[in-house]
C-alpha cells in the first residue's frame, strides 16, 4: 500500500509539475517581474554576443539594447563550412511595424569559387530568424513552458550556442522530483515499521531531518551543474541515488 501510494503521488506530482504548473509560472513571473521587481523590459547585459540563428547562419553583435539597437552587427553564411556571404552594418534596429530589422551603413560581401561581390548601403531592410525576445532575460523563464515546449526550446537555444545548463536542470528535475516520492516513502515506511527508544518522536525528527537534507543536497548538486562542473542530468539525480542507498539499507534495517 505504501508503494502505491507513492506511485498515485509521483504521477499527480508529474502531471501538475510537467503540464499545469508551468502555464501558472508564467502569471506569477510576469507579475513578479513586473510589480515587484518594477522591471519591465530586462534586456541581456550580455556583450560580444554570437549566436547560431539557424543551420550555417551565424550573427554577432557587440551588445543590444532596452530600444531594440543592436551595435556592430555581422552576419555570415557558411555553405559546407565555407563562408558564402558576409555582412557588416554599424547598427542593426527592430522595427516593430513591419517586424524586420533594419541595417544601417551596411556592407556586404559576397564570396564565389572564384570572384568576389561587394555591395554597401545606407539602410536595408532584411528578415532575420531572431527578435528582441531573444535577448531578453525573463527570470525564471523556464519555469513557464510545459516540458515538451521546454524540450523545444533547450533544442533551439542548442542550435543558437545559448547557454542552455539552467533550462536542462528544470527539465530533468520535472522527472527526478516526482521519483523521490518512491524512495521517501521506502525511507519513512522503513523508520515507522520499527519500535526502537525514542518512540513517535524520534522517527517524526529523523524523517523531517532526512527530508530537508535531500532537499537541501538537491540545491546543492545543482550548484555544480551551474558552475559547469557536471552535467545536468548527473546533477539533478545524484541526490535520487544518493538516498537510494540510505532507503536500501533503511529497508534491511527494517526488514530484520
Amino acid at each position: 500500500p505504501y508503494m502505491v501510494s507513492a506511485f498515485f503521488l509521483a504521477s499527480f506530482s508529474f502531471v501538475l509539475g510537467n503540464y499545469v504548473i508551468p502555464p501558472a509560472n508564467e502569471t506569477m513571473n510576469l507579475f513578479r517581474q513586473f510589480y515587484i521587481d518594477n522591471n519591465p523590459q530586462v534586456v541581456s547585459s550580455e556583450r560580444n554576443i554570437h549566436r547560431q540563428i539557424e543551420p550555417g547562419v551565424f550573427i554577432y553583435m557587440q551588445s543590444i539594447n532596452a530600444n531594440n539597437v543592436g551595435y556592430r552587427f555581422t552576419l555570415e553564411k557558411f555553405d559546407d563550412s565555407k563562408l558564402v556571404e558576409k555582412i557588416t552594418a554599424d547598427n542593426i534596429r527592430w522595427d516593430e511595424e513591419s517586424g524586420k530589422w533594419i541595417l544601417n551603413n551596411w556592407w556586404k560581401r559576397k564570396i564565389y569559387d572564384n570572384r568576389e561581390e561587394f555591395e554597401k548601403g545606407y539602410r536595408m531592410d532584411t528578415t532575420l530568424n531572431m527578435t528582441p525576445d531573444d535577448y531578453r532575460v525573463v527570470k525564471n523563464e523556464m519555469e513557464n513552458y510545459t516540458t515538451p515546449e521546454l524540450k523545444r526550446e533547450i533544442k533551439l537555444m542548442k542550435m543558437r550556442g545559448v547557454n542552455t545548463v539552467e533550462w536542462e536542470i528544470e527539465r530533468h528535475r520535472r522527472v527526478a522530483g516526482p521519483f523521490s516520492a518512491f524512495i521517501l516513502t521506502i525511507i519513512g515506511a522503513g523508520l515507522a515499521s520499527r519500535k526502537i527508544k525514542g518512540g513517535l518522536g524520534f522517527h517524526l525528527g529523523l524523517g523531517l531531518l532526512l527530508s530537508f537534507s535531500y532537499i537541501l543536497f538537491m540545491q546543492i548538486s545543482t550548484v555544480f551543474a551551474v558552475s559547469g562542473n557536471t552535467s545536468p542530468l548527473v546533477a539533478v539525480w545524484i541526490p535520487n541515488l544518493g538516498y537510494s542507498v540510505i532507503a536500501f539499507f533503511v529497508f534491511r534495517w527494517a526488514a530484520r
